[in-house]
C-alpha cells in the first residue's frame, strides 16, 4: 500500500514538475502532489 501511495505520488509529482516548469516553487508542487495523490487514493477505496 505505501509503496503504491509512493509510486503514484512520484508519478503526479513529475507530471507537474513537467506541465508547471518553473511557474511555482518545489514546495506548492509537492504539496500539490501529495493532494491530488491523496485525493485518488480515496476515490478508489471508496469506488472497491
Amino acid at each position: 500500500m505505501y509503496y503504491m501511495f509512493f509510486v503514484i505520488n512520484m508519478t503526479v509529482l513529475a507530471i507537474i514538475h513537467k506541465v508547471k516548469k518553473n511557474t511555482i516553487s518545489i514546495e506548492h508542487k509537492i504539496g500539490y502532489s501529495f493532494v491530488i495523490t491523496s485525493l485518488g487514493l480515496l476515490l478508489v477505496i471508496f469506488i472497491l
